[in-house]
Formats: structure tokens, sequence, C-alpha cells
């Protein structure tokens, strides 16, 4: 696959050159993540003398996104100064060393990480015919193949699946039901 060698990224004011692969281990200034050496060893790196490094993957994600989780307004990738206590509108887990975020610029406390703004949503069907059932709140996420239903907690269900304690209300693949 020919890759562009060099690019104009919003997120750093010089031309970035690409390197298929970078030995040195350094963090990515999108995600904070590592690469290079014994990790994604490829990525963009600033063509002046910057040492600004960021992942292929990275400096492939758009400026702006629409989200289904905030239809409202434009999601923006833009560095943040996110509180340490304010967490994943998606995966709800704190903001540790992210350097970028997408945000809402018109809500100040809507912030999701990179990996998570980019994870496909469930379409959702409203029933679903399964061994001549018919479900009520079913899913059909991009990862999994058959439709999956709203269950609640069964502890039996779990220790016959080997699973992790699930509490609450969880999706369930209509097969294994």
């Amino acid at each position: 696959m020919d890759e562009r060698r060099m690019i104009q990224h919003f997120s750093h004011e010089h031309d970035l050159e690409f390197y298929g692969e970078v030995e040195a281990e350094v963090p990515c200034f999108i995600c904070d993540r590592l690469f290079g050496g014994r990790h994604d060893p490829s990525g963009y790196i600033c063509s002046d003398v910057c040492y600004y490094f960021i992942h292929k993957k990275c400096a492939e994600l758009p400026q702006h996104i629409n989200h289904s989780l905030h239809a409202l307004h434009l999601l923006t990738l833009a560095q943040q100064s996110v509180s340490s206590s304010s967490c994943c509108y998606y995966c709800e887990k704190p903001f540790e060393n992210e350097v970028h975020t997408y945000a809402c610029d018109q809500c100040s406390n809507f912030h999701m990480h990179t990996s998570c703004a980019v994870i496909p949503l469930p379409m959702i069907l409203t029933s679903h015919d399964v061994d001549g059932g018919q479900y009520h709140n079913v899913v059909q996420y991009a990862c999994h193949y058959n439709p999956m239903i709203l269950v609640e907690h069964e502890d039996e269900r779990r220790e016959e699946l080997n699973a992790l304690p699930v509490i609450g209300p969880a999706y369930s693949c209509t097969l294994t039901e």
C-alpha cells in the first residue's frame, strides 16, 4: 500500500512525514499510547525538529464527527484540558493521560475517548423473531453476528457461561437464551 509520505495535520503547525517503522518507543501526541518499537510501528513524525509523533491511525481520525450519542452538535477532536474527575460519556472511564478527546464545543461536559468515539453503535431493531418467539429491545452490534436482547441478570446463566458477574440488565445473544 502506498502511504502518503508527507501530510499536513490539523493538530500540528508543521508537515508530518510518514515512517513505516519507528524503532524508538515514543508517545503519540493524539492518544498518548506508545508507538514504535514493539508497539504499532508506523506513524508520522514532524518534519521539523519538534519531536511531534502520531500513530498512522490517529492521523486518520477525522477532525469533526457526528455521533449518535450527541446528535445535537458536532464533536471536535482537539487538545483538551479535561479534569481528572471527568469521565468518557461512552465508557464512563476517567480520562487519564489523553491529550486529545472528541468533545462538544457547545456542551462543556461532553467528552469521549478517541477510541470510544469510533466504536460503531448498535442498530436498534424494534422486534425480532427467534425460534418462533418475538423479542423486544433488540439490538444488532456490528461486532456480533446475531441480534442481542435485553435480559435481566441471571446468576445460573452466568455460571453456565463462565462469565464475569453482571450487575443489572445486559444484552445477550438471542441464540444463548
